[in-house]
């Protein structure tokens, strides 16, 4: 009887594969974790040192578990909150794992803000006052869609901080994502 149902099993196996039809799989759950700097030079904070592409506000560092990235921000409509040191923001991020072809596209919205009334402190070069004190912290969704390479169609949020101070700026990434 055991031989009899085995022999069954197995037909019915090669049978589901023959049409196609297989297993489903499960996606895998990813920690992201990365930290990225942006280093600017006296003359403006958004003239930053490293090399990024035209008109965009980047950093260098590495994503745990996937080595040396690029992050590549794009922030837009900032609106002042009332009664606060603080603007909202919509943004996008773009997470480049450098030497490959994979890119996580992250979306979603923030808040920057300034201690104290650092943010209505005019600059002045000529005593190296710059790069005024500020953090953001945005809430960001991975799409999938838009992302490529090892990243392609995952899922997910990340939550992302930065921090700047003087002529130095540091983000950090941590979140969960699923590939399919």
């Amino acid at each position: 009887m055991t031989r009899l149902r085995l022999a069954i099993i197995a037909a019915g196996s090669a049978l589901m594969l023959a049409f196609g039809a297989a297993p489903a799989s499960a996606s895998t759950d990813i920690n992201v974790s990365g930290m990225f700097t942006a280093h600017f030079p006296q003359a403006g904070q958004w003239k930053n040192v490293n090399d990024c592409p035209p008109d965009v506000f980047c950093g260098l560092g590495t994503l745990k578990g996937f080595g040396p990235a690029e992050i590549d921000v794009f922030d837009d409509n900032f609106a002042p909150i009332d009664g606060t040191n603080c603007l909202s923001f919509d943004k996008e991020d773009v997470v480049t794992l450098i030497g490959t072809n994979s890119t996580l596209v992250l979306v979603g919205t923030g808040t920057l803000c300034y201690p104290g009334n650092s943010g209505n402190v005019p600059t002045n070069f000529s005593n190296r006052d710059y790069g005024r004190p500020g953090f953001w912290t945005s809430n960001l969704k991975a799409v999938g869609a838009e992302s490529s390479g090892i990243f392609a169609g995952v899922t997910g949020t990340v939550t992302e901080t930065f921090k700047s101070a003087g002529g130095v700026g540091v983000w950090g990434l941590a979140g969960r994502i699923s590939a399919p």
